[in-house]
């Protein structure tokens, strides 16, 4: 298990293109599980593809936790007067 707690927040985007890419062929090669604890919206949309499962916390709640997919857009009311984070999240990766 690989875990990673907002290690990526302040890294340039080219690099941080690598890091993930080196990250997910980790994952991939060993089959082990990744944890990334991150609030970039940016490296949450390239992570998934490779890894559609995330728990969302916002003000210490959690407020999602399930496969983050194209069928959220169906509740985006719901979301979205739920949870500031998760429409914002939504939002930049064009789910809703």
């Amino acid at each position: 298990m690989v875990i990673i707690d907002e290690a990526l927040s302040f890294i340039d985007t080219e690099y941080l293109d690598r890091i993930i890419d080196s990250l997910i062929k980790l994952k991939l090669r060993s089959g082990s599980t990744l944890v990334i604890i991150e609030k970039n919206p940016y490296v949450l949309k390239k992570l998934i593809n490779y890894s559609p499962k995330f728990i969302v916390l916002e003000d210490g709640v959690k407020v999602f936790d399930g496969i983050l997919n194209y069928y959220l857009s169906s509740i985006k009311e719901h979301v979205c007067s739920y949870s500031r984070f998760m429409c914002k999240l939504l939002h930049y990766m064009d789910i809703v």
